[in-house]
């Protein structure tokens, strides 16, 4: 039985976190205060990309993380 984790608010429009599927490989994921998430990889269409790769980017990914987290907001309405 997978135990239930607390997690902090979020403080700001998304915190980045490093979520899991049911097959339990981790994949980056912006998660929004409402508790909603994306996964970058499917949203970027880079299968390859990690946490740490999309940290490297950061800045240069930024319009891209921008899109997907305007439209996680957008869904939620």
């Amino acid at each position: 039985m997978k135990r239930a984790v607390t997690s902090a608010p979020v403080d700001g429009p998304f915190a980045l976190g490093a979520l899991s599927a049911s097959d339990g490989v981790p994949y980056p994921a912006p998660v929004t205060p409402d508790e909603r998430a994306r996964h970058l990889r499917e949203a970027f269409g880079a299968p390859g990309l990690t946490t740490r790769s999309l940290l490297e980017q950061w800045a240069d990914a930024a319009p891209r993380r921008q899109h997907v987290i305007a439209r996680v907001a957008e869904a939620a309405q």
